[in-house]
């Protein structure tokens, strides 16, 4: 690690290759992409964000060339670049200058809700989008595998993108949304690693997005239940997202726990390990973190 670190720091074109390899090998695995964003993250941090603008720009382009060479297209590349490296190049930078997570996540947090509201605005509810969308990318798939579906599947299929198209705006914008703060995180990290160690533990055991963002995350919870149809749509689909950012601060409570407690690293793996085998862990964690901006468990017993 501390050696990926020191090549990354030894200038801008050694961090522009780091970022645009790790992009093209997130084609093959997706989970790489954090890395290739926490470069960004890391020279945001540590320098600034005009230098962090000069690995975007030089990171696209290369990528972006072995994306054309590779696969004949580079824009899929290049749009999820834009849509990643862009915001936690923004949010590194307002992490460097207030070292608040809260905050940080609370702006990442209006990011969403902004990008939700344009996708609204120029579809209106994007489920008949989202259906046609997903109808085609399976009829596409269905016929290069050469398949035939009987009436059986087909309604099974159809079934499967009734249930699934209202939820993709949400979805789609949650998951660029923790995509974005974990590389933000994970650049924090490094950044403690080489400047500050132990500093990020201790910064995301504070973390807490404070009232204000509760009390909108209550008015949006409200909106969804509004007769309205794109008022209850648009709502939902920021509340993906909501639960995002409280599942994180769940997190925070939950680690905050296990060092006032004395509470061994291996039980935080475990945890860990839970969290990926049954997802419904992730709302009981969001709840706890809603939960915690009312009781305040951290500062009565610190």
């Amino acid at each position: 690690m501390r050696a990926l670190l020191g090549y990354i720091n030894k200038g801008p074109l050694q961090a522009i290759t780091v970022t645009a390899v790790f992009a093209i090998l997130s084609l093959v695995l997706p989970m790489l992409i954090y890395i290739s964003g926490a470069v960004v993250g890391l020279v945001s941090l540590r320098v600034g964000p005009r230098q962090g603008a000069v690995v975007i720009a030089g990171s696209m382009a290369l990528a972006g060339v072995f994306s054309l060479v590779l696969l004949g297209n580079a824009l899929p590349v290049l749009m999820f670049a834009l849509l990643t490296w862009v915001p936690v190049c923004l949010l590194a930078t307002l992490l460097r200058q207030v070292a608040n997570q809260g905050l940080m996540l609370g702006v990442a947090f209006v990011f969403a809700v902004v990008a939700i509201a344009i996708v609204h605005l120029l579809v209106g509810v994007p489920t008949e989008w989202w259906s046609a969308l997903l109808h085609s990318m399976l009829r596409g798939a269905v016929s290069e595998g050469g398949l035939k579906l009987d009436p059986e599947q087909a309604e099974s299929v159809a079934h499967f993108v009734t249930t699934i198209a209202p939820l993709m705006t949400g979805l789609v914008v949650a998951t660029l949304l923790l995509s974005m703060v974990l590389s933000v995180y994970l650049a924090r990290w490094w950044h403690s690693l080489i400047d500050n160690p132990g500093g990020f533990a201790r910064e995301f055991r504070e973390l807490s997005l404070g009232p204000r963002v509760a009390y909108a995350v209550t008015g949006i919870g409200l909106a969804a239940f509004l007769p309205l149809v794109e008022v209850r749509a648009l709502a939902t689909d920021v509340l993906w997202s909501a639960v995002v950012i409280y599942m994180l601060q769940g997190l925070a409570l939950a680690h905050w726990v296990a060092k006032k407690r004395g509470i061994s690293r291996a039980w935080i793996v475990c945890f860990y390990i839970v969290i990926s085998v049954f997802p419904q862990v992730i709302l009981m964690l969001a709840l706890a973190g809603f939960s915690e901006t009312w009781l305040k468990l951290r500062k009565r017993e610190a």
